[in-house]
This record gives C-alpha cells, structure tokens and sequence, in this order.
C-alpha cells in the first residue's frame, strides 16, 4: 500500500497491494470518493499489484506503479481520472519519481545502480 496526500485537493491517494486500483479519500466527507480500477484496462489483470503512486507537481498527473507481466506504469489525468498511457519500465527497475521540470519519469534500480528515463 501506498498513499500520496494532495493537500490542495484535499485528497489522499491511496494504492492497495493486492489489486490494480487507485482510490481517492476526500478528507472533508471522510469517504471514499473515486475508484480507479486498471483490470482489464492494457492487458492489467486481477492479482497484478500497484507498487507505489507518484503526482506531477503541476497537479496534473498521477502515476501508478504496476507489478505485473510485464511491469508497467500508468499515466492517469488527475482530473478526469482516466488512464492516460501505459509506460513498460525496464525489468530491474523500481522506485520512480518525476523529474522536477515534468519532462521526464525516472525510474531505479537498485540491482544495477541505474536511473532510467522515460
């Protein structure tokens, strides 16, 4: 599991490890508001599980980790809440982050020591 608090939308977005989906908390209602759920969508399948989430500091984009066969990340609009596009990460890497200018994905690995860019 893993979450992302996105104080300006009073949101927390919240991965669950045991499915493909993104869930959104509204803290002001105290509920669940919005449930993405990627199964079925570019081959995603029940049991593929989300790693960790990431958000593009213009608040426009969100990506979620996918650990499936193969692995991939997804581009998800933040506002429409739709996947956008499916990105296949290299095998070995793992923790990601979005470069501070938004052009880039990177992503590591710490089996080769490597930053992959995407």
């Amino acid at each position: 599991i893993d979450t992302y608090y996105a104080a300006d939308r009073r949101r927390v977005y919240i991965t669950n490890g045991n499915n493909p989906v993104l869930l959104s908390w509204d803290i002001d209602r105290r509920d669940i508001d919005r449930v993405l759920q990627f199964a079925g969508w570019d081959g995603v399948e029940m049991g593929d599980t989300t790693v960790n989430v990431a958000r593009s500091r213009s608040r426009q984009r969100l990506y979620l980790w996918l650990k499936a066969s193969p692995n991939r990340i997804v581009e998800v609009d933040e506002a429409t809440w739709q996947p956008l596009r499916s990105i296949r990460p290299s095998p070995d890497a793992y923790a990601m982050e979005i470069s501070p200018d938004e052009r880039f994905l990177l992503a590591a690995s710490f089996f080769r020591g490597r930053i992959y860019r995407y």
